[in-house]
């Protein structure tokens, strides 16, 4: 009955497989609505969770229907976020299909840092990635230690520094090299 919007944190959709195996299916900031499929699909098929403490603000179904037929310009911007979603899926699943493991990490880097640039959320050259090796590799389909050993090739290719959850992109360039990384489909609008 209600789309939910993420007004500060990190949170992920995701479906779970057999034995309880988690694959993330995509990552939410701030002003993203992870459950925007409601409105137009009767059950959800795909949960999502924080992975951080997450502020959110809940709009009934109900209003954003009124809302978008009373502004077509708003009921536009609904579906153009449902199609940059359906884009980034569709570059996960590559991501996960054809990708080579430092391709796939390099590239949840990448990606992260780009839409956290665009939202204010990360400096020049370094932001707070707040996931958990375990959550890297349910976004890579990875093990644990296949994403430390991946990290750790990372940072000795000079392209990455790490401490914590703090990353620090050494060589912008060479990374997206290694991730094989165009921003074109996160459809990215130039700052207003």
């Amino acid at each position: 009955s209600d789309c939910t919007v993420i007004v500060s944190g990190l949170a992920c959709r995701y479906k779970f497989v057999r034995e309880s195996r988690r694959q993330i299916l995509s990552l939410h900031f701030a002003g993203d609505i992870p459950d925007l499929d409601g409105l137009a699909l009767p059950k959800a098929d795909q949960g999502v969770c924080a992975l951080t403490p997450v502020t959110v603000a809940s709009i009934s179904h109900a209003h954003l229907r009124g809302l978008a037929a009373a502004h077509p310009t708003f009921a536009e911007a609904l579906t153009r976020q449902a199609m940059v979603d359906g884009s980034i899926l569709g570059e996960w699943i590559a991501n996960v299909g054809r990708r080579f493991a430092v391709e796939r990490v390099a590239h949840l880097i990448c990606e992260s840092f780009t839409r956290m640039r665009a939202l204010g959320l990360a400096d020049a050259d370094s932001f707070d990635l707040p996931m958990t090796q375990a959550d890297m590799g349910d976004a890579t389909g990875l093990s644990n230690v296949h994403v430390n050993r991946t990290m750790t090739a990372l940072k000795k290719s000079g392209v990455l520094a790490v401490t914590r959850r703090s990353h620090r992109i050494l060589d912008w360039a060479r990374l997206r090299d290694h991730a094989d990384f165009n921003p074109a489909y996160l459809h990215l609008l130039p700052a207003a």
